[in-house]
């Protein structure tokens, strides 16, 4: 049995040790017992009863079977699911960079957009933006004064 059990968890995709059902026990009990009139000698009046346990012992391996069937597709689910995730967070912030250059030019020139800007950055902070953002506003604020000044010059 112990042989059995390792043989099967070695060939095991997911690693996890096998143990084998009663059906399965009983089944390699019988196999290497002798036998003696037709009866398996060690098990007394278990000979008489019909086996029971065989049946339960097949519906748990069904369920088993069946449970890591459903794991692996939920693993593999969760897999593409996370390269979806992934593939769609890198064209989000592709996108929001592009809008964000875009707003940078364009307050850049009108400082009452630059001001709305601002204020709108420091009221909907980005998650997980670091001191780039503040290096953002420090540009567009050098920017618009540069801009105004050569303005202002001319």
């Amino acid at each position: 049995v112990e042989d059995r059990q390792t043989q099967l968890t070695q060939q095991s995709t997911d690693g996890l040790p096998v143990t084998l059902s009663t059906l399965e026990v009983d089944k390699i009990y019988e196999d290497v017992v002798p036998k003696k009139n037709g009866r398996t000698l060690g098990i007394g009046s278990v000979n008489d009863v019909p086996r029971a346990t065989s049946s339960y012992g097949q519906t748990r391996d069904d369920e088993v079977i069946q449970l890591r069937r459903e794991s692996d597709e939920l693993r593999r689910e969760s897999t593409e699911l996370r390269h979806e995730l992934a593939s769609a967070q890198s064209a989000f912030t592709a996108r929001v960079g592009g809008l964000e250059g875009f707003l940078h030019v364009v307050s850049a020139t009108n400082p009452e957009w630059e001001s709305l800007l601002r204020n709108l950055r420091r009221q909907n902070p980005i998650l997980g933006e670091s001191s780039s953002h503040t290096h953002a506003e420090a540009d567009v604020e050098r920017t618009s004064d540069e801009f105004y000044r050569a303005m202002n010059d001319s």
